[in-house]
């Protein structure tokens, strides 16, 4: 994506657990995240869903934004 930057944030609460990862790239517009050949992208979905997530895409230039949400309560965590 050409990036010069890429953030990645990582939060856990009593509820959540929310991973985000932003590039300062060229992005991705929003038309192609509705193609029905974006498999990349329906896989990422899809393996939210089995978690019984939240995936979110942000288009906004500069770059793009993913975040998955993911219920804490599921999951065991060890700190």
């Amino acid at each position: 994506a050409y990036a010069q930057r890429v953030d990645f944030y990582l939060s856990l609460n009593n509820s959540t657990i929310v991973v985000s990862i932003s590039d300062y790239g060229i992005g991705i517009k929003a038309e192609q995240l509705e193609k029905h050949n974006a498999f990349g992208i329906l896989g990422m979905r899809e393996r939210a869903l089995l978690l019984h997530g939240i995936l979110e895409i942000d288009c906004a230039p500069p770059g793009a934004t993913i975040r998955l949400t993911l219920p804490h309560s599921d999951y065991e965590v060890n700190p």
